[in-house]
C-alpha cells in the first residue's frame, strides 16, 4: 500500500536534495511490501555543490633556499548550500620536494596523507554547507635542488551525496596552485579557474589531476603554461631566466 508522508530535508532518504519551492520540508511516497519500505522522491531537486581551494605556504613573496622546510596550508571550503560528501584534496609536490613524516593536520587533527610518489591525498570527509577547513604540513626541499620555478597544484573533490548513492555527482574545485623559487625569483600563490561537476560516472580524480601518471590533463597543462609564459616574460624584461 502506497501512502504520502511528509519529512524533513535532513532524512537520510533525501540527503543531497532540497524541496523545488525553497522550502524546509519535503515530502516523498514509500510504498512497503514484503516488509520493505521503498522511496519515491518528487518535488525535490538534487543540489549540485561547490568546492573552493586555495594553497598557500610560508614563503610566499620570497625566494627559497636549498634544504629549507616549508610550511603548506590549503584552505577547502564547501560554498553549496548542501553538504559535500566524502571531500578529499590531492595535492602534487614538485620533484626534489618531500612531505615531513608526523606534521600533517586536517582541521586541526593530526592526519597522514596517502602518499602515491609526489602527490598527498588528504581525507577531509563530510562537510555542512559553508563550512570551511584548513589543512597544514611541512615540506622539506632537497639540499641540492636546482634553482629555478617549481609547480605545486592541489584540486579538491566531493559528492552531492552520501557513497553508495546511484544518483549522486562529483564536483571539482578549482586548481590551487603554488610557485616555489628556489634561489631565484619570488614564491607566490594563486587559484587557477572554477569548481565545475562531472557525472557520477567520472573516473578517479588522478584522471583529472594527472601529475601522479604523468598525464596531466589539458586543462591542467594549458593553466601551468599560462602561468609560466607570463612569468618567463617578466623575468626575461628583467634579465633573469626560469627554469621549471
Amino acid at each position: 500500500m502506497a501512502r504520502i508522508r511528509k519529512v524533513v530535508t535532513d532524512s537520510p532518504v533525501l540527503a543531497g536534495y532540497k524541496a523545488s519551492d525553497g522550502t524546509a520540508t519535503t515530502y516523498d511516497v514509500s510504498l512497503t511490501e514484503g516488509g520493505q519500505t521503498q522511496y519515491v522522491n518528487f518535488f525535490n531537486e538534487l543540489q549540485p555543490i561547490t568546492l573552493e581551494l586555495s594553497k598557500t605556504h610560508n614563503k610566499v613573496g620570497s625566494t627559497v633556499s636549498r634544504g629549507e622546510t616549508l610550511n603548506f596550508t590549503l584552505t577547502v571550503k564547501n560554498t553549496a548550500d548542501s553538504t559535500a560528501y566524502g571531500v578529499s584534496v590531492r595535492d602534487v609536490l614538485p620533484d626534489g620536494f618531500s612531505y615531513v613524516a608526523g606534521t600533517g593536520e586536517v582541521g586541526g587533527v593530526t592526519s597522514v596523507p596517502i602518499i602515491d610518489g609526489q602527490q598527498l591525498t588528504w581525507d577531509v570527509g563530510d562537510m555542512i554547507a559553508d563550512q570551511e577547513i584548513l589543512i597544514t604540513y611541512d615540506v622539506l626541499v632537497s639540499g641540492s635542488q636546482n634553482e629555478g620555478g617549481y609547480a605545486n597544484v592541489a584540486v579538491a573533490h566531493g559528492t552531492n551525496r552520501p557513497a553508495g548513492s546511484d544518483d549522486n555527482s562529483t564536483s571539482f574545485s578549482n586548481f590551487a596552485y603554488v610557485y616555489t623559487a628556489v634561489g631565484i625569483g619570488l614564491s607566490y600563490a594563486v587559484t587557477l579557474g572554477f569548481g565545475f561537476v562531472l557525472g557520477a560516472a567520472t573516473g578517479p580524480i588522478g584522471e583529472v589531476l594527472g601529475a601522479a601518471t604523468g598525464s596531466p590533463t589539458m586543462l591542467l597543462i594549458t593553466a601551468i603554461l599560462m602561468i609560466l609564459a607570463g612569468l618567463a616574460i617578466l623575468l626575461l624584461k628583467k634579465g633573469r631566466k626560469l627554469h621549471v
